[in-house]
């Protein structure tokens, strides 16, 4: 679970 959130938390920091 942790994993995945920051997972996701990389990717919007490309994002953004």
């Amino acid at each position: 679970m942790r994993g995945k959130l920051q997972e996701l938390e990389s990717c919007l920091s490309l994002t953004q």
